[in-house]
C-alpha cells in the first residue's frame, strides 16, 4: 500500500531556520557598535603623542587608562548583565557611543 505525504506533514517535520530576524539584528548591532571602536582604538596613543605637550609618556598613560577601563568593564559586565539584561546593556552602550560622537 502506497502512502502519500501531504504538505502539512512536510512542514511539521521541517527544521527551524538557522538565520532568524533577531539573530540578524544582533549581528548588525555588534558589527555597527564594534567597527568604529576597534578601528580608532589603536590611534588613541598616537593622537596623545602628537597632541601639543604630548610625548611618549602621554601615550603610555593613555594606553594604561584604556587597559584599566577594559579590565574594569570586564569585571563589572557579569553583574550588569544579571541586573539589567543584555538588551538594555547593548542599548545603553550604543546610546553612550552616539552621545560621545555627536557633533
Amino acid at each position: 500500500m502506497a502512502s502519500s505525504v501531504g504538505p502539512e506533514d512536510r512542514v511539521a517535520g521541517a527544521r527551524p531556520r538557522l538565520v532568524t530576524r533577531p539573530l540578524l539584528l544582533r549581528c548588525v548591532t555588534v558589527v555597527g557598535s564594534s567597527a568604529s571602536f576597534y578601528l580608532l582604538l589603536s590611534v588613541v596613543p598616537a593622537y596623545a603623542q602628537s597632541a601639543p605637550g604630548g610625548g611618549s609618556d602621554k601615550a603610555g598613560l593613555v594606553t594604561g587608562a584604556l587597559m584599566l577601563a577594559t579590565v574594569a568593564g570586564e569585571l563589572i559586565t557579569p553583574w550588569l548583565a544579571a541586573r539589567c539584561g543584555y538588551r538594555v546593556m547593548l542599548g545603553a552602550g550604543l546610546l553612550f557611543w552616539v552621545l560621545r560622537h555627536w557633533p
